[in-house]
């Protein structure tokens, strides 16, 4: 069973990576975001600090939401923590991942592959995202999904 609401919150997190392309720190337009995603304005609203605490964005009371400048200091942590991370559950998906899983990962890589060569940025990190998140969720570590 698909939860919809991780559906929806993934497509606003897309959403967010789109307008990380065009402005950082730029002000989210919450209407046009539900618009978009054809979902009530609320329901943007209640995701935003999930967003938040991504570090995706930053809420500022009374101004609004803006997609949030991340430091190199800050992308280099980012990357340090992954490969630690990604490694632990590579290992683990290893003992654990079944073919439904081993064939989405196969099919986000050939999608990746061509999102590459047509130079696509966005959807390569979307396929990229997608990827680890089967992988993490192969490894069977429910802790590691919360991070």
């Amino acid at each position: 069973m698909i939860n919809i609401y991780k559906l929806k919150l993934t497509n606003l997190q897309q959403e967010i990576l789109r307008l990380l392309f065009i402005k950082t720190g730029m002000c989210l337009n919450q209407r046009r975001i539900a618009t978009t995603l054809k979902v009530s304005q609320p329901a943007v609203m209640k995701s935003l600090p999930k967003l938040e605490k991504e570090e995706l964005v930053m809420l500022t009371p009374r101004k609004g939401t803006y997609v949030k400048k991340l430091s190199l200091k800050e992308i280099k942590e980012i990357y340090d923590l992954r490969r630690l991370l990604e490694g632990f559950a590579a290992e683990k998906a290893a003992q654990f991942i079944n073919k439904d899983q081993l064939k989405k990962m196969r099919q986000f890589c050939e999608n990746h592959r061509n999102a590459a060569k047509e130079g696509d940025l966005l959807s390569c990190l979307i396929y990229n995202m997608q990827f680890h998140r089967v992988l993490v969720e192969a490894s069977r570590n429910n802790r590691l999904l919360k991070v």
